[in-house]
């Protein structure tokens, strides 16, 4: 039996199985008088006029996993053929259907043109990244960039859409802004590290505050473990423990930097770390 048929949904499991079977019994000679009579998931009338039970499953060796009677079965549906000894008659729905739809030429084409265009998006950003770097060491000396990107990307079997870039303070041993950047998102995110240390300072608390932070997480240092919190006097007051550090973020659009001067793009992605830098040191 040859269909050729495309299968409009993913054929990945029983339930998937049984659905198609429903779909194409007519056209492969079925008919379903019942649906989970007697244990079984079908019983059927064929072309002859025979009446039999049927049971659908992903992997035909699941029958005997589900102890069904062998005897009181007419036809194993499956997409799996893995019980070659199987005493059943058995219906492989994968060797009559596929669920490959077809690529066109233009599809290729235009999948090729959009990679080029995420290489040269990629490549732009990491140039911005840089830029912004070096005004950030003018701005602070002790402001290290952990993980630099490349400017040319070698390697597009591993092109980045989403990374996280770090700076470290050097003077303070410790990492305290995040730049994350989302671009399937269109995302930018801006995270400083608020350490119990400088949390006594209540001017620093009240500046923090005042740039209106999109999320404040507490993080624990040990584990990695966050929690997220509405309240900001209960974050610093959480602060003081031990062990805990609180996560500032603020989000913008990735898109706020198009359509503009290259050179006020930089100077505005700087203004905001510098800021994010300066509520939490």
């Amino acid at each position: 039996m040859e269909m050729g048929e495309t299968a409009s949904f993913p054929v990945d499991s029983e339930d998937a199985v049984k659905t198609l079977f429903i779909l194409l019994s007519s056209r492969l000679g079925y008919r379903i008088l019942s649906v989970g009579v007697k244990g079984f998931d079908y019983v059927l009338v064929d072309g002859n006029g025979n009446v039999f039970n049927a049971e659908a499953e992903y992997y035909a060796s699941e029958f005997v996993k589900h102890k069904h009677p062998v005897e009181e079965c007419g036809l194993l549906i499956c997409w799996i053929d893995d019980w070659p000894d199987c005493p059943i008659k058995k219906l492989t729905l994968s060797e009559l259907v596929t669920c490959f739809e077809g690529l066109t030429a233009e599809e290729l084409e235009k999948f090729n043109e959009a990679l080029k265009l995420q290489l040269k998006v990629v490549e732009k950003i990491h140039r911005l990244i840089r830029d912004v770097e070096a005004r950030l060491l003018n701005f602070n000396q002790n402001l290290v960039l952990q993980n630099p990107p490349e400017q040319t990307i070698q390697n597009l079997d591993a092109l980045p859409l989403k990374e996280t870039f770090t700076w470290r303070d050097k003077s303070l041993r410790r990492d305290v802004l995040r730049l994350e950047v989302d671009i399937p998102k269109g995302e930018l995110t801006i995270t400083g590290t608020f350490y119990p240390e400088t949390c006594q300072d209540k001017g620093r608390n009240e500046k923090l505050l005042k740039l209106k932070p999109s999320k404040l997480t507490l993080k624990n240092v040990k584990d990695g473990s966050e929690e997220p919190v509405e309240d900001a006097g209960k974050a610093f007051e959480e602060l003081s423990k031990k062990g805990v550090v609180l996560e500032t973020s603020w989000k913008t659009k990735l898109k706020n930097l198009a359509d503009v001067k290259p050179s006020d793009a930089v100077k505005a992605l700087v203004e905001k770390l510098k800021l994010a830098f300066s509520a939490v040191t």
